[in-house]
């Protein structure tokens, strides 16, 4: 097996023995969800609690198996170890949202906003990482008509993407951990604008190397 899928692994065992161990000590029911507030408005029982290291494992096989079926997966090979690299990052991400829902449970820890925050800016910002380093693929990236019509545009839409999420990963933590209630319509509006300008700066690209 390989080394980065069995990191990928254990980071998702340990979430389901972290579950395991937190089960006993949980309540009937318990809280799932929370607002931006940090205020509970989601409940389930407790057995709730693994369906976190379940979807994760999901995740993880299924990321992996993708590379597989890819009709493009020789462009996928010359970005696999930065592919693999995103693959534990995910796991972990996934494992630390067990964990801080549990801990939330428990009475470990006040408003869950504040302990996510920091995770999402990360995972926004190997994203872009990821975009950055990504080759053409029908799985992966920022799959428009015309990112997938030319490798050019394609490399051009996935740099400029790249950049954007990890400057939104930052923007995020910071907005999240500095006031969640005042930051997270601004977020959702920048983060829906970019994804919008993205798809036009394809097709924009894609039109002038046509004419070119």
């Amino acid at each position: 097996m390989d080394k980065q899928l069995s990191a990928a692994l254990l980071l998702v065992l340990a979430g389901g023995l972290f579950s395991l161990y937190a089960y006993s000590l949980l309540p009937e029911e318990i809280a799932i969800h929370w607002n931006v507030r940090g205020d509970v408005d989601g409940f389930a029982g407790r057995g709730f609690i693994f369906f976190i290291p379940v979807l994760s494992l999901f995740l993880v096989l299924l990321l992996w198996y993708i590379p597989n079926i890819d009709p493009r997966k020789k462009h996928i090979e010359k970005f696999r170890g930065t592919y693999n690299q995103f693959i534990i990052v995910m796991a972990g991400f996934m494992t630390y949202i067990g964990v801080l829902a549990a801990g939330a449970n428990l009475g470990w820890i006040g408003n869950i906003s504040r302990f996510l925050a920091p995770a999402m800016g990360l995972l926004f910002y190997f994203t872009g990482n990821l975009l950055e380093r990504s080759r053409s693929s029908l799985f992966i990236g920022i799959r428009t008509p015309w990112t997938l019509s030319s490798d050019k545009v394609w490399e051009k839409t996935h740099k400029l993407g790249g950049r954007m999420f990890k400057v939104f990963g930052v923007l995020f933590a910071i907005g999240m951990l500095a006031s969640p209630e005042a930051a997270m319509l601004p977020l959702i509006l920048v983060l829906v604008a970019g994804v919008f300008w993205l798809f036009l700066y394809s097709y924009l690209e894609w039109k002038k190397e046509r004419n070119n």
